[in-house]
């Protein structure tokens, strides 16, 4: 990302945490970044993997990701895999503090295609697959 002049440094926040505390509110189940737990938990879980993304202008960003989703039948895992889907886009102009206690402005969270059958090739557990693109507020840089 190149700033324009007299637009000051920027970057993106921490997306991906901001994300997964926002989805928390409405989705009871784990949500990892990246990398799946290993061993597998029981049950319901989910994880985000960031899969490229744009900038779309100096201010504003764009993140793309895959949401995996995990459950103990197929039946379960597509209706958590569902579940999910509606959080996520239901995560509109909120602003999440993360960690760090930076705010994090998520303008909205758009699915790309829908939901996709890809069972665990390594465990054999259910798994449904969605990818989205995350649109945010990038952050100025202090320089002082």
């Amino acid at each position: 990302m190149t700033p324009q002049i007299g637009s000051g440094r920027l970057h993106a926040p921490d997306v991906f945490a901001a994300l997964r505390k926002a989805v928390k509110t409405w989705w009871d189940s784990p949500v990892y970044v990246a990398e799946p737990p290993n061993p597998r938990p029981d049950g319901v879980f989910a994880v985000f993997t960031p899969s490229g993304g744009a900038e779309g202008s100096p201010a504003h960003g764009q993140r793309a990701f895959i949401a995996d989703v995990w459950g103990s039948t197929a039946h379960g895992a597509y209706n958590a895999a569902e579940t999910l889907r509606g959080v996520l886009r239901g995560i509109v102009n909120e602003q999440v503090f993360v960690s760090s206690g930076q705010p994090v402005l998520v303008y909205g969270v758009e699915p790309v295609g829908g939901v996709v059958w890809m069972p665990d090739p390594d465990d054999k557990i259910p798994r449904f697959r969605m990818n989205f693109t995350v649109t945010y507020r990038n952050t100025q840089i202090d320089l002082l």
